[in-house]
C-alpha cells in the first residue's frame, strides 16, 4: 500500500482555461484575484495558479468591461477549474444590439451630410453598443 499524503500541505491550484474566440482574439485577459491583478492570459490558453486554502474571488476585464466575480471556497489539495469566455447573451438580445447598432451606423451616415460631428458621434454610439454585446468576459467555474 501507498502512505497517505498529508493533505494539509498540498497547493491549491486554480486552473484557467481561455477559449478561442474570434472577438478580443489578439487580446490577453488580465486575471484578478481577490481583487488583486496576478496574471494574463491570451487567447486558447491554459494557465495554473497556485492558492491558499481559503475563499477567494475570481475576475477579469478587456477595457472597462468587467466579467462578473465568481467566489469560491478551495480547501487543501483541490483544483478549481475556470474557464474565461464571452458573455452569452439570448437571440432576442443579439438580434435587438444589431438593429440598434445598424440604425445608429444609418443614421450617422445620414447625418454625416449635415455634421460630422453629429454623424460620427451616432456611429461611434452604435459600436459602442456592438461592442458592449459582443465582447464583454464572462467567469464560468466548471466544477462545483
Amino acid at each position: 500500500m501507498f502512505p497517505k499524503k498529508n493533505m494539509n500541505n498540498a497547493p491549491c491550484k486554480l486552473q484557467i482555461y481561455r477559449p478561442e474566440q474570434y472577438p478580443n482574439k489578439l487580446r490577453s485577459y488580465p486575471i484578478f484575484v481577490d481583487d488583486e491583478k496576478v496574471n494574463t492570459i491570451k487567447n486558447g490558453d491554459k494557465k495554473i495558479l497556485y492558492l491558499s486554502p481559503g475563499t477567494h474571488t475570481v475576475w477579469t476585464k478587456i477595457d472597462w468591461l468587467k466579467s462578473n466575480k465568481e467566489q469560491f471556497e478551495i480547501n487543501s489539495g483541490e483544483t478549481i477549474k475556470v474557464e474565461i469566455g464571452l458573455h452569452t447573451i439570448s437571440r432576442f438580445k443579439k438580434y435587438l444590439y444589431f438593429c440598434l447598432f445598424f440604425t445608429f451606423i444609418l443614421s450617422g451616415a445620414a447625418f454625416m451630410q449635415i455634421s460630422i460631428l453629429i454623424g460620427g458621434a451616432l456611429m461611434g454610439f452604435g459600436g459602442f453598443i456592438f461592442g458592449l454585446a459582443t465582447s464583454r468576459p464572462h467567469i464560468y467555474i466548471k466544477n462545483n
